[in-house]
């Protein structure tokens, strides 16, 4: 047993890779996704079928266009909008799950999979997994909201919850990888950038229809989605100015989505993404009542949920100070996600002009 947990272990998409140049190149292309499933496999017919019926209505997502002061505007890229989970990380696990199973690194029914998530990778992940005949495990924060939770659970996911936030979780997954023989998805982490290349096709798509915008306002979550948009545009003639936003780190304020990076919360794709920024904003002391009330009959807009609000905040403050600009920003989720009951005491919920936040007390 110990033989094959090392084997299992030692499989990564990397790895594998090297042997397949043309799932390499399509990756690294902006090709529509939905193609990836047209590649050579030796998955049978039937579950090509399969992948392909449950990646319909995912990608080419629309953006919602906001006018801002000084007759600037605002597109935000409706993620929320994806099948499979709404939210961005729809995109990214059945294409993932497709190339690992097609290069002989996971087998359904078999494979047991694991990952660490503040709600919105693990829902997306809980589902495919589900329909892919995939075990899956996932490491939470037990401080999430049951709006964030109940979904994986729905979906089948055993969910291991541990006290505290991102880095308790990054442990226990350790530990658990050590234990038994699971197959780490670890978003955060992934060596092959799979994710990042699939994330790349947001900004891709948005270049497709408008254009390169003026301002790029994207969170620093694990830092995967925002290196990917921001590489994207840096690599395009005309560079926006790239602006990220996360919770300050010596404070107790949580965002979900949003991590507050400490110095023993280093994921791989932060740092590539800070360097690659304009600006690093921090939403502790920003309030959000501004943009709240100045969109308080747009019912799209108060429906979303905060990490998307900061960045439209952002925008709508910068909007002050110039004049006949773009923006572009990512709708990640609707503010459901944050509601229900929050799993400590220690949590509780502020009702701010309607919007629903959590804010851990001292």
């Amino acid at each position: 047993m110990t033989i094959m947990k090392e084997r299992v272990r030692n499989r990564t998409i990397a790895a594998a890779l090297v042997n397949r140049q043309d799932v390499k190149d399509f990756m690294d292309s902006d090709a529509d996704m939905h193609l990836l499933f047209e590649l050579p496999t030796a998955i049978t017919e039937e579950r090509v079928a399969l992948y392909k019926k449950l990646y319909m209505g995912v990608g080419n997502t629309p953006s919602y266009t906001v006018h801002l002061p000084n007759d600037n505007i605002l597109r935000v890229k409706m993620e929320y909008a994806n099948a499979m989970g709404n939210n961005h990380y729809s995109r990214c696990w059945i294409p993932y799950l497709f190339i690992a199973e097609t290069l002989g690194v996971i087998t359904h029914g078999e494979t047991h999979l694991l990952d660490v998530t503040s709600g919105s990778a693990g829902i997306s992940l809980s589902m495919a997994a589900k329909f892919l005949s995939y075990e899956l495990t996932l490491v939470i924060p037990d401080e999430l909201p049951s709006g964030r939770i109940a979904p994986m659970e729905y979906y089948g996911a055993d969910i291991v919850r541990v006290p505290g936030y991102i880095e308790g979780c990054i442990k226990e997954l350790r530990r658990l990888l050590i234990t038994y023989d699971y197959f780490p998805c670890n978003h955060s982490e992934e060596s092959a950038d799979i994710l990042v290349k699939i994330d790349r096709r947001i900004a891709a798509e948005y270049n497709s229809s408008y254009g390169v915008p003026d301002y790029c306002i994207v969170g620093l979550g694990n830092g995967t989605s925002t290196y990917a948009i921001f590489d994207y545009w840096r690599r395009s003639p005309h560079t926006p100015r790239l602006i990220t936003y996360h919770p300050d780190v010596n404070t107790h304020d949580v965002v979900y989505g949003l991590f507050g990076h400490g110095p023993n919360v280093k994921l791989r794709h932060i740092q590539p993404a800070l360097t690659l920024s304009d600006e690093c904003l921090n939403t502790t002391e920003m309030n959000l009542n501004e943009v709240t009330e100045a969109f308080c009959f747009d019912t799209e807009i108060r429906n979303f949920g905060l990490s998307s609000l900061y960045g439209m905040l952002i925008a709508f403050e910068k909007a002050k100070h110039v004049t006949g600009k773009t923006f572009m920003t990512v709708g990640y989720d609707k503010k459901d996600r944050y509601t229900g009951s929050p799993q400590k005491a220690d949590f509780k919920t502020r009702q701010e002009n309607g919007n629903d936040l959590y804010t851990k007390t001292s």
